[in-house]
């Protein structure tokens, strides 16, 4: 089953993230930290390193210290040595989600804002652009681009392509709340759509068949 665990990234936890998670970060973990110009920025992805170390020192039995994460070339995080399970990490706004499971996993969060949604003729289908321009309503449009966009982040994180894959090189449609991709894909990928936060879309994508219902939250202390 897949699993799905998120925590608060705010500035409210600063001080806890700084002090308890980046002194456990190897090198290359600390210098991209460090290369952020917003704290925000720093704060989320420490928020990521500490929600998937804690879930994974529970799974393990472990203390968190103990630990290892490293990525790889296409910037997917695993866990060193192996330890059987899969897990992917997505923040935005105020919120780090983590998912994990036994077999591949991609998980995608963000939140709805206005954007300037001619970005999605890089990223969309043509039959997907045209059915989000269909729309009238702003509200239908962003919240449409934001549902395949967290499809199709999902999927390429589960699959470890990162950005060597276009995501305007296959299709996502929503259908009765069952999500089918077309065109360029792998087969047997299933997804898990969530009403996390108002605010927020939310997506999971595994070869697993069967979803947490719930999302386990942890607050950092």
């Amino acid at each position: 089953m897949v699993e799905l665990y998120a925590a608060w990234a705010s500035k409210a936890y600063e001080v806890f993230y700084f002090d308890k998670v980046y002194p456990f970060l190897n090198t290359q973990r600390r210098n991209r930290i460090d290369s952020f110009l917003h704290v925000e920025d720093a704060l989320r992805s420490l928020a990521g390193d500490w929600l998937t170390r804690l879930v994974l020192s529970e799974k393990l039995h472990v203390n968190i210290s103990e630990i290892l994460i490293e990525h790889d070339k296409n910037g997917k995080p695993f866990n060193n040595p192996p330890s059987g399970f899969h897990f992917n990490i997505s923040h935005s706004g105020d919120w780090t989600v983590c998912s994990i499971s036994a077999l591949p996993v991609g998980i995608d969060i963000e939140k709805v804002q206005p954007i300037d949604l001619g970005i999605a003729k890089d990223c969309f289908t043509e039959n997907e652009f045209e059915t989000m321009t269909s729309y009238t309503d702003r509200t239908l449009q962003l919240n449409y681009f934001y549902d395949i966009w967290t499809i199709k982040e999902s999927y390429l994180k589960a699959i470890g392509s990162g950005l060597t894959k276009n995501a305007n090189s296959f299709g996502a449609k929503i259908n009765r709340n069952q999500i089918l991709l077309t065109g360029d894909v792998e087969k047997g990928y299933c997804f898990r759509q969530y009403d996390f936060d108002i605010s927020y879309k939310l997506c999971a994508c595994s070869l697993e068949t069967q979803f947490s219902n719930n999302i386990n939250i942890r607050i950092p202390e």
